[in-house]
């Protein structure tokens, strides 16, 4: 697949993350939210960017914290 299209779907998903966990659809969100940062993630080891990749391991473990404590 190509990356550009990875990117912008990551984007999407986690614009819309943003926008439900700010109205309290806290489930949802933060299952969006853990996907664009696993698509970010995935853009940042395939462009060898460090700092990407080390920005959205961290957004992933406190996403999944909110998901957890959201559960």
């Amino acid at each position: 697949m190509n990356v550009n299209y990875i990117s912008w779907f990551a984007t999407v998903l986690s614009i819309i993350g943003a926008f439900t966990v700010a109205n309290g659809i806290t489930l949802f969100g933060y299952c969006a939210f853990i996907l664009g940062s696993i698509g970010w993630g995935y853009i940042g080891i395939t462009n060898k960017d460090n700092a990407l990749i080390t920005m959205q391991g961290v957004f992933l473990m406190a996403n999944i914290m909110g998901l957890y404590n959201a559960i």
